[in-house]
């Protein structure tokens, strides 16, 4: 069991670290991307904030993932294997090169958004009543990561936003998909 534990935690703490380190690649690379001082300014004066609000994110999931019981962990540790958590973080990681055309930049930020649906079943899985406030950070966090993958262009950024807003449709449609099989489950068991 002890080695379970270990590798369990291994693999969420591959999957934190390669999410880290594909956000810090992205303005990495968007800088050197950047076409223009001014655009460069804006991507430096966001990089450091939004590279600790990822830092400070996956140590809020690593304190909460050290509370988790064994079954908690085993359930996460399904969770990156199914989803290939750790192989989408990584491998996202080959679009760099692309990210100063209209197709990589969609790309990194539909990734960005697979991850954080992730995320959110790490730590539901984990069993994390989220605060407030942590949906507010997140949405901060992508707005961060639009406003740089965007380099200040207004369409752009009105690309990533009808991007997001189609992502938040299907979470939404999700939501009820979800709630629907849990009354179908609910109505099973109150047959028999």
């Amino acid at each position: 069991m002890p080695a379970e534990t270990k590798k369990s935690d291994n693999v969420l703490e591959q999957f934190l670290s390669e999410f880290e380190t594909l956000v810090s690649g992205i303005t990495e690379h968007a800088l050197k991307n950047a076409e223009d001082e001014d655009e460069k300014a804006v991507i430096q004066s966001f990089a450091p904030s939004l590279n600790n609000q990822i830092f400070e994110l996956n140590q809020f999931i690593r304190e909460s993932a050290k509370k988790s019981s064994k079954q908690q962990e085993r359930d996460v540790l399904e969770v990156l294997k199914i989803s290939s958590g750790v192989s989408l973080a990584k491998n996202a990681k080959g679009m760099f090169p692309s990210i100063g055309s209209l197709v990589g930049k969609l790309g990194i930020d539909r990734i960005i958004k697979e991850i954080k649906k992730v995320i959110y079943a790490i730590i539901e899985l984990i069993g994390i009543k989220l605060p407030e406030w942590f949906d507010k950070i997140i949405n901060l966090i992508d707005e961060i990561i639009a406003f740089i993958l965007s380099g200040g262009s207004s369409r752009m950024m009105t690309t990533l936003s009808i991007q997001e807003q189609n992502y938040l449709n299907e979470l939404t449609q999700l939501a009820k998909l979800e709630q629907a099989h849990q009354f179908k489950f609910q109505e099973d068991e109150d047959e028999e």
